[in-house]
């Protein structure tokens, strides 16, 4: 921003004029030396102005050469005229940078001073983003505020795998009274045993993060800690089934 400072401002101010000059001093050039002249477009190399001149004539109005086309039939040449202005172009570029970097220490300086209440404002933040993406994912999702409860009883109604399809997922009730350790979950293949244990487990970690569940309504126990066996290490070597290597795996947690 040119108002970050009035120096700031002045210089580039000066600047925007300085271009005016170079492009009026590069214009009569080309106009008085049109024959020699490739391209009547002033362009920059190494941030100074320079005109596109036949290569054999290159050497004929003073100056420095930046460089050769890619036909190698023109050079980029810096006229004797252009220099002074180009030459102060260059000076109020340099003192742009060093404007620049007064101001940006300025501001680091300005911060630093502040940076406790600023982190604190950032993580407060992004407490509050969270919490608002948590409010309208279970908006979304027509998701409950699950109740944590003291006792070792869960209740689950109508419980939804959030990653299955609002309009294919079969919805279940859970129950599991404090007076229950183990809840067993039959049925055949393909019939969503598999789901139902995700969808229990994947509702208490979803309750312990602050996050609603896509249920009518759930009441969550605490729990010390959440096991998940997945894979099969059936075995023909070790005589291990499927359903024998998930017990071996329960034994050892």
């Amino acid at each position: 921003m040119d108002n970050a400072s009035k120096d700031l401002q002045s210089i580039r101010s000066s600047m925007r004029r300085i271009d005016g000059d170079i492009a009026s001093a590069a214009a009569a050039f080309v106009a008085s030396h049109s024959s020699s002249v490739v391209d009547s477009i002033v362009t920059y190399r190494n941030g100074r102005a320079v005109v596109l001149i036949r290569a054999t004539e290159k050497n004929s109005f003073g100056g420095m050469v930046y460089g050769d086309s890619a036909s190698g039939q023109a050079s980029y040449v810096e006229p004797s005229a252009l220099v002074p202005l180009n030459n102060k172009r260059a000076s109020l570029i340099e003192q742009e940078k060093e404007e620049i970097n007064r101001i940006l220490k300025q501001c680091s300086a300005w911060i630093g001073s502040v940076a406790d209440e600023e982190t604190a404002n950032i993580e407060t933040m992004a407490l509050l983003d969270e919490i608002f993406a948590k409010a309208k994912w279970g908006r979304d999702h027509d998701c409950c505020a699950a109740c944590l409860s003291e006792s070792s009883a869960l209740h689950i109604e109508k419980g939804r795998h959030p990653l299955i399809d609002p309009e294919k997922v079969v919805a279940n009730t859970y129950n599991l009274s404090s007076t229950q350790n183990i809840l067993l979950i039959t049925g055949p293949n393909t019939g969503g045993k598999t789901v139902s244990m995700k969808v229990i487990g994947l509702f208490v970690l979803m309750t312990y993060c602050g996050m609603p569940v896509p249920c009518d309504s759930a009441v969550i126990p605490y729990f010390d800690a959440i096991y998940a066996d997945i894979g099969d290490d059936q075995s023909v070597v070790s005589s291990l089934s499927s359903f024998s290597a998930h017990m071996c795996k329960q034994a050892e947690a």
